[in-house]
């Protein structure tokens, strides 16, 4: 089993978003995406021909992937504020099959792709689009309940920086969502942030005017 991991410095919901766009597949992996269904049982129908099934995927945490060499788990964890852990982790090769320097060579490129996500996450996705995050909260199209976790967190950040679709699934029914789904039943609440709610201040009264 090979492991590679490495720190970025962008929250978990922003490095989701990059890593599920598959434009941005090209940039980092050995291949690129020609399209994704980022669902259990979904596939990466890669450019080059062939697909990955998913075996396991928790929207925002955690990928499993299986390939005809070896599965592939790609998992994101919080390193700190604005910061997340991305590893790659690929079980022995199947078949019978090995390496003949012990997995080296291939150890080194995966380390080489998190060095170009970690480059390209870095110079092309902000931390805070247009300041501070989006105070809109989406509303599942399928059972219109408020999103949740994860599933809120790759829409807002997914529609913030204008990714070409995205995948994710309710926090409540379960049940896919897409880009597509939520642009066309435009279902959302916005509300307002913390630092936006201020008191109105009452205007005081001279004390002539209690006799008005």
């Amino acid at each position: 089993m090979l492991k590679a991991e490495i720190t970025i410095k962008r929250s978990p919901e922003i490095v989701w978003a990059y890593f599920t766009e598959p434009r941005n597949w090209e940039k980092w992996w050995g291949g690129g995406l020609k399209s994704a269904q980022w669902r259990k049982g979904g596939k990466l129908e890669w450019a080059l021909g062939g697909s990955s099934p998913i075996q396991a995927i928790t929207p925002g945490r955690m990928v499993q992937t299986a390939g005809s060499w070896a599965d592939t788990t790609f998992t994101f964890e919080p390193n700190g504020r604005g910061k997340t852990m991305v590893r790659i982790q690929e079980s022995s090769p199947k078949g019978g099959a090995n390496f003949s320097d012990g997995g080296a060579a291939h150890l080194a490129s995966l380390n080489s792709y998190l060095n170009k996500l970690k480059e390209h996450l870095e110079s092309e996705a902000k931390q805070s689009i247009g300041g501070d995050m989006s105070t809109a909260e989406y509303i599942c199209p399928h059972c219109d309940s408020e999103l949740q976790g994860a599933a809120l967190a790759t829409v807002k950040v997914s529609m913030q920086m204008g990714v070409v679709d995205f995948q994710t699934n309710c926090s409540s029914c379960g049940r896919p969502i897409t880009k597509r789904d939520i642009e066309s039943s435009s279902k959302k609440v916005v509300k307002q942030s913390a630092s936006e709610k201020r008191p109105v201040a009452t205007p005081k009264k001279h004390w002539w005017e209690f006799w008005k």
